[in-house]
């Protein structure tokens, strides 16, 4: 997969920019894939540009991830892939979500057939939580679409001093759609910030923009 990062703006107008180029957006489990050769050292199969690039980026910045965030009350949250601003679900209902989704369940989290759409119930752990354990949890799973990706996740993580964070919204009493970003905190909190609450109205966000499914887009780098 080869990505281009784009930037500054704020998550539709990086959408607009991206989508002009002929790119597709890229949700979470796509940015961590993106981001994940940053972060293996001498290992990594990236240039040493690229990866210092992907840094600097965290560094600086936030990623915007494409994966929005639908959020009910009791607790349910739905976790959708978007590729295209066309793909996004505008105020969405419960029941138009749930009747999507299909048998497969991995740690609590329900697929739809095509991995698109997952949804988590229940209140978990948010805050700071231990290296290690993001690839077992259902919202980690869920917003990045896998257990591979959470995996990943977990990895990234792993490079930085302090342990991650991750930021829900909480308990609502109406619906409402957030989406998802990475964020680095450096200086004396050196560590990995999961974002599940942002609007994505902040205009200093980066994305990914990746090659389409038919590979039809070229403007990318690797």
């Amino acid at each position: 997969m080869k990505g281009r990062i784009y930037g500054n703006g704020t998550y539709v107008g990086l959408a607009e920019v991206i989508e002009r180029d002929g790119l597709k957006l890229a949700p979470m489990g796509e940015t961590v894939s993106l981001m994940h050769p940053a972060y293996k050292g001498i290992l990594s199969i990236l240039p040493f540009g690229k990866r210092r690039e992907i840094r600097s980026t965290m560094r600086s910045n936030f990623l915007y991830a494409y994966t929005e965030i639908h959020i009910f009350p009791n607790n349910l949250v739905f976790y959708h892939d978007v590729y295209s601003l066309k793909d996004r679900f505008l105020n969405p209902t419960k029941e138009e979500l749930e009747a999507m989704l299909g048998s497969k369940e991995e740690k609590g989290v329900v697929f739809s057939d095509d991995g698109s759409l997952r949804r988590v119930e229940g209140k978990h752990m948010a805050g700071e939580l231990r290296k290690g354990t993001l690839s077992s949890h259902p919202n980690i799973i869920g917003q990045t679409g896998s257990m591979e990706s959470a995996h990943k996740l977990d990895e990234i993580a792993g490079a930085y001093k302090e342990n991650p964070y991750l930021i829900l919204s909480g308990e609502v009493d109406k619906p409402i759609t957030t989406v998802s970003a990475l964020y680095s905190v450096w200086g004396l909190l050196d560590r990995l910030l999961v974002g599940g609450g942002n609007r994505g109205v902040n205009r200093f966000g980066c994305a990914f923009g990746v090659q389409g499914r038919t590979g039809e887009a070229s403007r990318t780098e690797t």
